[in-house]
């Protein structure tokens, strides 16, 4: 016994050596039970008793609760009272001072049936000393019972309500390990951390508590009747096995996602292993009366004191934002938050479950098939296929996918419109249709950048060509030359631009896509491979067109004759004028000559003015007033030959001086007109060989007035 003692000792080196008088007469509390509405029946959610709130507000601060939770019938209570047990054992080992005690020391009663003996969550009143904290049990109702209903969210709440009074949290199953205790697990973490949230939401004020604020529990996961040589012949710690079930289910593909749950949910992770409690199956039911603490395997005693000691290695009271929290401050906050956020989980009878299963397999298979029919539609034949015609065939494709799952959801007596089967397949088509129009617009956006590739190359050579022939281009004017290449472009992207309105969405711009396409993708220089087609077209249209604008006017020698003998010109051109009216001796030709050279004096004016536009509006002002004052004179000399000569002799005088100046008004717009066509011959070959053009000579036409 003292080399038991001694060999003891290293495991609870982290107790707390404490006693506790454990006073065997005081029954378990109901903490937590059903809500009663009426007799005879229960509401399916979990709440505060009277008695167990009264119990909870009583404990002031600084105070430990250990919870177990697992599947019903796998020894629960059983290891809550051989918990107290392995502790009082831990305590007198360690000291000198031995309490004593019974074999009847049972906190919890322990059903020796095939029903579970506890309903709600049950705690025993008297503490024990742990790591220096006052420390009470709770045993949990089991889950997945069949004596009693247990709906879903019933489940969940005793779950919550354990982890949210909890320092520690014991989830109890039996070996071997199922697939369904660590899916329950992650699935009751879960729930508890929606419940959490919702909780928080629901807070009225920044500053009220919400359910991250309480400590989160540390589990222990105790696995019961485990055999450790088949983890010891697999090479793997009890550690790593957990690691393995819980991180790794190769059957879920979020199985990470329900590993971040349970992480959230707890402060941290063990796994427990614990061997069998008793060979005899009968003793082991109670049939050989009561069994004692000595009476259970020596290896099953050695695996509870290992899990009090790694209880009680980080085991600390409940506290609220890292303080110790009050027994009535967390019943009030575990209220609050119950009423808040209720639990509602929908549930479901087998033949749903079956129904959704089917439903389920179908929606993957009718997705296959989706997939399938559709990837023989890519990638199309391009001679062939249209834009419109391959959306149509989708379409179609995915009307025939959603009637046969609509048939499927009838067969099984859902109706179609609210089927969770057809609704999700209608999303997923949706989704998987757009993917599919996107893999085919990839493609012909590739097709028809493939096809205008040959076509740019045409096309620029042959504006190289033009670059380089400097004769014919010359020879062009600038509409010609510009028609040209307009022509040369268009004619050789035709038959892709043909193609591609043909294959593309009308969204798209097919002569820019052709034009984008990068030209030299080999090119050593990374200007030259970045630069599309369309930019080397741009440049080597403007390069012609600037080369076309310096080649030589085949007009110059005539603009150089002009230059020269500007003055000369407008002198002949004078007296060419004046001399079409001097013929016979005829008196009024010569009147007419006389207003004819009047004009040409000013069209002279105007031919050297028209070159310098910088006074065009002092001649202008100019000219007006020279009329104005020949009018003027008209005016005048008619009033007074009215009033000297007779009224006869007025008449003719009047038709006469109206028919010259008529005549020579005419002759003066004539040769204006042809002066000031010179005058912008010149004009605009001064301005562009000459920048400041020679003035010309003033022609000076002498006229003897009579």
């Amino acid at each position: 016994m003292r080399h038991f003692s001694l060999r003891l000792q290293p495991l609870l080196a982290l107790l707390l050596v404490g006693f506790s008088s454990f006073a065997l007469a005081t029954d378990p509390i109901l903490l937590f039970g059903r809500n009663v509405t009426q007799k005879g029946s229960h509401d399916p959610h979990l709440s505060l008793t009277p008695k167990g709130e009264t119990f909870l507000r009583s404990l002031p601060s600084d105070f430990a609760i250990i919870s177990v939770v697992g599947p019903t019938r796998t020894g629960k209570s059983l290891l809550m009272n051989n918990f107290v047990r392995a502790h009082q054992t831990a305590l007198s080992s360690y000291s000198n001072d031995r309490p004593s005690f019974g074999n009847d020391n049972k906190p919890f009663v322990v059903s020796k049936g095939v029903t579970s003996a506890t309903q709600g969550l049950w705690i025993w009143p008297e503490p024990i000393r742990l790591n220096g904290k006052d420390t009470y049990l709770v045993d949990v109702e089991g889950l997945h019972g069949v004596e009693s209903v247990q709906s879903s969210a019933y489940e969940v709440e005793l779950f919550i309500a354990a982890c949210m009074i909890s320092s520690n949290v014991l989830y109890n199953t039996w070996y071997p390990v199922h697939a369904e205790d660590v899916r329950t697990l992650k699935r009751l973490a879960a729930f508890s951390r929606l419940f959490m949230m919702d909780a928080a939401a629901a807070t009225e004020t920044i500053t009220d508590p919400i359910p991250d604020d309480l400590s989160p529990p540390n589990l222990h996961w105790t696995i019961q009747n485990f055999n450790k040589y088949s983890l010891q012949l697999q090479g793997w710690t009890p550690a790593e096995f957990l690691d393995q079930i819980i991180r790794k289910d190769s059957l879920l593909k979020d199985a990470n996602v329900d590993y971040k749950f349970v992480k959230q949910q707890f402060g941290s992770l063990k796994m427990m292993p614990i061997s069998r409690p008793l060979d005899d199956d009968a003793k082991m039911a109670g049939m050989n009366g009561a069994v004692s603490w000595n009476d259970w395997n020596k290896e099953y005693r050695n695996d509870i004191l290992s899990l009090v000691s790694s209880v009680a290695s980080n085991h600390d009271s409940k506290r609220l934002n890292s303080a110790p929290i009050a027994g009535s401050v967390l019943a009030d906050l575990i209220k609050r938050w119950f009423e808040n956020a209720p639990i509602q989980i929908p549930e479901r009878t087998s033949w749903d479950s079956a129904v959704e299963l089917k439903l389920d397999h179908e929606r993957k298979h009718l997705l296959e098939i989706f997939d399938r029919q559709v990837s023989q539609l890519l990638p199309p034949d391009p001679r062939t296929i249209t834009y419109d015609a391959f959306i149509d065939n989708l379409d179609s494709k995915v009307k025939k996918i959603s009637e046969a799952m609509r048939i499927s959801a009838a067969r099984v007596g859902q109706e179609p419109e609210q089927s969770a089967g057809v609704v999700l397949l209608g999303k997923q088509l949706a989704d998987k249709k757009s993917l599919y129009i996107e893999r085919y617009v990839d493609w012909a956006r590739s097709h028809v950048a493939t096809l205008g590739r040959p076509a740019t190359t045409v096309i620029i050579r042959s504006l190289r060509t033009l670059l380089a022939s400097d004769e014919d281009l010359c020879m062009m004017s600038k509409s010609a030359l510009r028609k040209e290449m307009d022509t040369l472009v268009e004619s050789a992207l035709a038959p892709a631009l043909e193609t591609a309105r043909r294959i593309l969405p009308r969204s798209d711009d097919p002569r820019s896509l052709i034009l984008n396409v990068k030209y030299n993708r080999e090119a050593t220089s990374k200007e030259v491979r970045d630069a599309t087609s369309g930019a080397i077209i741009e440049n080597l249209r403007r390069r012609i067109s600037h080369r076309r604008a310096q080649c030589p006017s085949p007009l110059e020698p005539l603009y150089d004759f002009i230059r020269t003998h500007y003055g000369k010109l407008l002198a002949t051109g004078a007296a060419i004028a004046s001399a079409l009216f001097l013929h016979h001796d005829s008196k009024r030709n010569y009147r007419q000559c006389r207003n004819a050279l009047i004009w040409l004096k000013v069209e002279a004016r105007v031919a050297v003015l028209w070159l310098r536009p910088r006074i065009r509006r002092a001649f202008d002002v100019l000219t007006t007033s020279i009329v104005g004052v020949y009018l003027l004179y008209f005016a005048v000399q008619y009033w007074i030959l009215g009033r000297t000569v007779g009224e006869m002799y007025l008449l003719i005088w009047r038709d006469q001086r109206i028919v010259d100046f008529m005549g020579g008004l005419l002759v003066a717009v004539v040769c204006l007109g042809l002066l000031a066509v010179v005058g912008v011959v010149v004009e605009r070959f001064e301005s562009v060989r000459h920048p400041i053009p020679p003035s010309p000579p003033r022609v000076k036409v002498n006229c003897v007035i009579l």
